[in-house]
């Protein structure tokens, strides 16, 4: 990168939504878990070399600034973090290393290897301590993180310059639908790309990419959750449908293969309910603690239902009447799926009054919704189709539009997104 004058690159990632198995993966159980196509998380990055003296108001000379164009100041504007590059240096040698490692960010060492040490993580925790915004000060650990990582040489002179820009494209932040995950992803992603070249317009990294950037958006999700599952940031970075299971030593998580599902569709329903997912997942805990032989077997029917919907998806079981024949019959076996996964986390104690007014919307204009995420409020999600053959009996645009209504009128916002789909993009 030493010899280059100026490089732009630019990644998008996709939000992810748990379609099954919510609370009960923490017990081993199967969840499954899609991206959200249509919702992503855009970071732009521009690097300069600078061998004259910097003319662009943009990129400080020595500096990296990143812009959060979904935090606003009190005035309206973007939030904006600018510090020196020449900070960042003491990184370097806590990293152990002042060169660029290719057999680590190419993903031919151990996993291990990507993660941040605790003293990388105790210094970001010191370095933005004045950062009021706690969003604002984890995009900048990993941030800070992957220029360590994968772009050491920006650091080692004085010359060089690196402006970031983060922007959401309808993706809601903090609403239990990946943000953080899409984020880290397409970080990752524009990071990676910045090593290399890759065409243009807006391109799949291929598989072993993919590995890679996944590996880094993992470590960047450590640095903003502590321990993560790995669920969100591999369902963001492959795309299409996940199927996860805990499991010890490793826990299993795959793209599932798709083909025999007509392409489905989502009404992501944010109740704007605050919630807490620590004390909801505690209170599934203590139930299952007081009650195993109750519990236990609720547990065991949300995995079945994640099995179920598996087979469907990938056509190994018993078809819905006859197959992929109309999207009335699939669409009536997810339906159900998701109504009694519903119910059962209702057992769970992780309902709220505010789900169940929109999921009663829902059931009266005929659709099917559950909560997704920890529940208590936060997110649900209703499947919707716009099949007009004659067996759906036509119509289902207009009845969608009745839906949206009824469900403006409770004060819920509507973000609509195809299923599964691309995960990961980027271009230079």
């Amino acid at each position: 990168m030493s010899d280059m004058l100026e490089t732009t690159v630019e990644a998008s990632a996709p939000g992810k939504v748990i379609l099954f198995g919510e609370h009960a993966v923490v017990y081993g159980t199967a969840a499954i878990s899609a991206a959200l196509s249509d919702l992503r998380i855009f970071v732009k990055i521009r690097t300069k070399f600078h061998g004259t003296e910097c003319d662009d108001k943009d990129l400080e000379v020595g500096k990296y600034s990143v812009t959060f164009e979904d935090f606003l100041n009190s005035d309206g504007s973007f939030t904006r973090m600018r510090k020196p590059l020449s900070d960042l240096r003491v990184l370097l040698g806590i990293n152990g290393s002042t060169e660029f490692d290719d057999s680590i960010a190419l993903g031919h060492q151990q996993s291990s290897s990507f993660i941040p040490s605790e003293e990388i993580k105790e210094w970001l925790r010191e370095y933005y301590s004045d950062c009021s915004n706690p969003n604002v000060a984890q995009g900048m650990f990993a941030v800070t993180y992957l220029l360590l990582r994968l772009l050491p040489e920006s650091l080692q002179t004085d010359r060089h310059s690196v402006d970031i820009t983060v922007r959401s494209q309808q993706l809601p932040i903090g609403a239990g639908l990946g943000s953080s995950a899409a984020f880290s992803v397409a970080l990752a992603a524009a990071c990676c790309l910045l090593r290399g070249a890759a065409p243009s317009p807006w391109q799949v990294p291929d598989a072993a990419q993919q590995r890679t950037i996944n590996q880094w958006a993992f470590a960047a999700e450590v640095l903003l959750h502590g321990s993560p599952s790995g669920l969100d940031n591999t369902t963001s970075c492959l795309g299409g449908f996940v199927f996860f299971r805990r499991q010890e030593p490793q826990s299993q998580c795959e793209r599932l293969q798709e083909g025999a599902l007509p392409p489905l569709r989502l009404l992501l329903l944010n109740t704007r309910q605050p919630r807490s997912t620590r004390s909801l997942v505690a209170r599934v805990q203590a139930l299952k603690s007081r009650l195993p032989l109750v519990v236990d077997p609720v547990l065991d029917s949300i995995h079945a239902i994640s099995l179920r919907f598996r087979e469907l998806l990938q056509g190994t079981g018993e078809e819905p009447d006859g197959g992929r024949s109309c999207f009335a019959d699939s669409f009536a076996a997810v339906s159900e799926l998701m109504a009694i996964n519903h119910q059962l986390l209702l057992a769970l104690g992780v309902g709220h009054a505010r789900l169940e007014a929109v999921r009663a919307v829902c059931e009266q204009h005929g659709y099917a919704c559950k909560l997704t995420g920890a529940g208590g409020g936060g997110c649900a999600i209703a499947l919707v189709s716009r099949c007009a053959c004659e067996k759906c009996g036509g119509g289902a645009a207009e009845a969608e539009a009745r839906l949206r209504a009824s469900l403006s009128d409770l004060g819920v916002d509507c973000f609509e997104s195809s299923l599964g789909r691309e995960g990961v993009m980027w271009r230079s």
